[in-house]
């Protein structure tokens, strides 16, 4: 292990991070990769008028998943079909909604970027009762429908919930809930998110709720911290207070931003902050906060009791972290031996606690929740190698050397091939690291380290 370690020069705080915006996968990693590539979010709103209710139709898909079409004038232009279909109990069709959007790109590396476009809709219907799934028709890659269900309200009940994420909500403008619609069906709250607000809209005078928030435990689910039920008392808010549900969206036809506010009043909410707090004699964090899993949200009153699901997702989680013992491996290129011996166990939800829990020691942002973006670049790039440089002869792609240098490094700046001696190199360059690392093709698809050079 140590050799493999002095021969790459693997220091963690130069390297491993230090080309991180060029990271571009390939398509055959994307279509590998991204499980969820098209996202659809709905909220069903208590109208002016009580025999109708209001519908917000959020949609996010990404620009791999489309089918291009070039133009005359050498742009690219696709016309994704969304289709989201409202029915009721008897099963009758009371909306069908299709997409009309235009997406153009300025040239075909355009349309291969993990570049997403958001929508959102708005349109009454009947105050009732619907079952609803949203279909992204012609995705070239499999995508899977989105169901939901939405009850009528009423004065004397609880109908509806919806689940908000917001990062900075002790910093934003009173009155504004800012929302982004990336990585949202319905109630699934991203697991990536930093503090979160449960709205649960009335047409009731009562203001008295309390609550509790529970989690379903599930053995086939990675359950590495344990989870504290919730209680406490509903945010106090007075009646008739309108907010603003804004969504900030980056038009990629004309480069500018556009921002629509929504106007939503009458309901109650939970605010959820994920504080830490960190002990320094054993340099660990502790959270209160949500792991990915199915959650209760109990409502009471003295007169009723009402129950939401929700669901904490981590959408488009790195193969090789969903495997806590493979991970470990993986992490030996940048663990002391010591430290993969005191990180190493038998049961999976400890190993795993402990892959999360070093990575947040060595969080360079603000770490929220359990959530590090240095750890997921990681990961990302051990998917990536482990595909990407998978030969015949080398079937662990992230064992072999160049999979080990693009963990740690990256995708290379440059890439060239010498031929000298009768033997071919390939050479990674890496200008900001002011560092080569030559490759002999020992053999067909047989990469050997054999330099490097500073």
């Amino acid at each position: 292990m140590k050799k493999n370690i002095v021969l790459l020069s693997f220091i963690l705080s130069v390297s491993i991070f230090s080309q991180q915006n060029q990271f571009q996968p390939s398509r055959f990693y994307l279509g590998s990769k991204y499980d969820e590539s098209f996202f659809s979010h709905i909220l069903a709103l208590p109208s002016n008028n009580a025999d109708s209710v209001d519908i917000y139709l959020c949609y996010t898909f990404y620009y791999t998943d489309l089918v291009f079409q070039k133009t005359d004038d050498d742009k690219y232009y696709a016309m994704p079909e969304i289709e989201v279909i409202f029915r009721d109990d008897g099963g009758i069709t009371r909306k069908r909604f299709i997409s009309n959007d235009t997406i153009i790109a300025n040239s075909y590396s355009g349309t291969q970027q993990k570049r997403s476009y958001s929508n959102v809709a708005k349109f009454s219907l009947l105050n009732d009762n619907y079952k609803v799934v949203s279909k992204f028709n012609n995705s070239k890659s499999r995508t899977f429908p989105i169901e939901h269900t939405i009850s009528k309200y009423s004065d004397d009940k609880l109908a509806n919930m919806f689940v908000l994420s917001n990062a900075q909500t002790d910093m934003i403008t009173p009155g504004i809930i800012p929302y982004s619609p990336f990585f949202s069906n319905n109630n699934c709250l991203p697991f990536y998110s930093g503090n979160f607000t449960i709205f649960i809209p009335t047409k009731s005078e009562n203001r008295d709720y309390n609550f509790t928030i529970e989690k379903v435990e599930n053995k086939n689910e990675l359950n590495w911290k344990p989870f504290e039920t919730l209680e406490g008392t509903v945010d106090k808010m007075e009646r008739r207070i309108d907010y603003k549900w804004r969504i900030d969206q980056y038009n990629y036809h004309g480069g500018k931003n556009i921002r629509g506010d929504f106007n939503f009043k009458d309901f109650i909410t939970i605010s959820i902050f994920n504080n830490q707090d960190y002990n320094r004699k054993t340099e660990t964090y502790t959270y209160h906060s949500f792991i990915p899993g199915k959650y209760i949200l109990t409502i009471t009153d003295n007169n009723l009791k009402t129950q939401f699901p929700f669901e904490v997702k981590w959408y488009n989680m790195p193969k090789s972290l969903a495997d806590p013992m493979y991970a470990l491996e993986q992490m030996q290129l940048i663990l002391t031996d010591e430290e993969y011996k005191n990180m190493r166990n038998k049961d999976k939800n400890e190993v795993f606690a402990n892959i999360m829990n070093y990575w947040n020691r060595r969080n360079r942002s603000l770490p929220k929740g359990n959530y590090s973006r240095e750890m997921i670049e990681f990961f990302d790039r051990v998917d990536y190698a482990e595909i990407n440089f998978r030969t015949l002869t080398q079937k662990e792609g992230a064992k072999s050397d160049r999979g080990k240098v693009y963990i740690l490094n990256g995708n290379p700046d440059e890439i060239t091939t010498t031929i000298k001696d009768k033997k071919t190199n390939e050479i990674w360059h890496y200008n900001k690291l002011n560092k080569r690392y030559i490759f002999e093709i020992v053999s067909v698809g047989n990469y050997k380290l054999v330099k490097i050079e500073e």
